[in-house]
């Protein structure tokens, strides 16, 4: 792919997510910024998978426009790869979840891990109270097709498996809870498994708030992330419980490194199908976690019919 000079990005759907990205673009000269949807623009910068729906993502990568998503593009694996091979097929580029994948913590979150040993615990946490229920179910209310959109394990839920399949991989053996609103939503859930010697759990939830650290603990010492929700810090352990800051960034420095990250696959000078790996696996496990409820993917994820469709 020739490098651009200067290249035209359109910011879609005013929300903070967006209002973030556009201050860490202000200024670059390699790039001009237009708010809201635009023919004329060369990359599309989507704040999430609910922006547009399946048949519109996939004809602007057919008109060979670029697209960021900022959280997950896409309710299923399936419906990921159709994209990327829509985008590649056409030259175009697609980058999905790009707040967590071109991150500035995870690359030395990482290496960090090397110093801990042989991990022997992974416990991630997200949980945010955005609504009030009267009361909650352990099953999905039926028939499916009037289940309401918006569910905790695509909004939450993928706070914490991201990065666990980015740094392990899928776990094996896994179980899943969860636990849903008296008409239908998953509101909150809990998963567990197994990475070799190293018990995972995950917590996600939308019904209450949590201000608990995750946690990867080896057994020379462990690694505290304060907020998964907002990577911007990460604090290591040692065996005895010395603290050592390993990183720590600005909300504007987060989001202007992500944003350089970017670029450089747009311009061609990285493959950009290597970083949707780990958002493939994301989908993967969350399909499997639905599996333990037969739940539809229009359960946990906003929903596109077009999405469904996809698969």
């Amino acid at each position: 792919m020739a490098e651009m000079t200067r290249i035209s990005m359109a910011v879609t759907a005013a929300n903070k997510k967006s209002r973030s990205f556009l201050e860490a673009a202000a200024g670059r000269k390699d790039l001009y910024l237009m708010e809201g949807p635009s023919e004329e623009a060369d990359v599309i910068y989507l704040p999430d998978y609910s922006s547009l729906d399946f048949r519109q993502v996939r004809e602007l990568l057919t008109a060979g426009k670029h697209v960021l998503f900022g959280t997950m593009g896409a309710a299923d694996a399936g419906s990921l790869k159709a994209l990327a091979q829509t985008a590649a097929e056409h030259g175009a580029v697609l980058l999905d979840h790009i707040h967590l994948a071109f991150n500035p913590c995870m690359a030395p979150l990482k290496t960090a891990l090397s110093c801990l040993g042989p991990i022997r615990r992974i416990r991630l946490y997200s949980c945010e109270y955005a609504f009030c229920c009267k009361g909650v179910r352990t099953s999905p209310v039926l028939p499916f097709t009037h289940v309401p959109p918006g569910g905790a394990l695509f909004q939450r839920g993928t706070d914490c498996i991201y990065p666990l399949v980015h740094l392990f991989g899928i776990p094996q053996q896994l179980d899943a809870q969860m636990v849903f609103t008296e008409n239908g939503m998953d509101a909150a859930g809990t998963v567990r498994g197994y990475l070799g010697g190293a018990q995972v759990e995950i917590v996600y939830s939308k019904i209450s708030g949590s201000h608990v650290p995750s946690l990867i603990e080896g057994e020379r010492g462990s690694l505290l992330i304060r907020d998964l929700r907002n990577l911007r810090e990460v604090t290591c352990f040692d065996r005895s419980g010395v603290e050592e800051p390993l990183v720590s960034f600005s909300h504007k420095a987060c989001r202007a490194a992500e944003l350089d990250r970017c670029m450089a696959f747009i311009k061609g000078k990285n493959d950009w199908r290597r970083p949707l790996a780990s958002s493939i696996q994301t989908l993967q496990m969350m399909d499997e976690i639905r599996s333990f409820q037969n739940l539809d993917v229009e359960n946990t994820a906003p929903s596109h019919p077009h999405y469904a469709s996809a698969i």
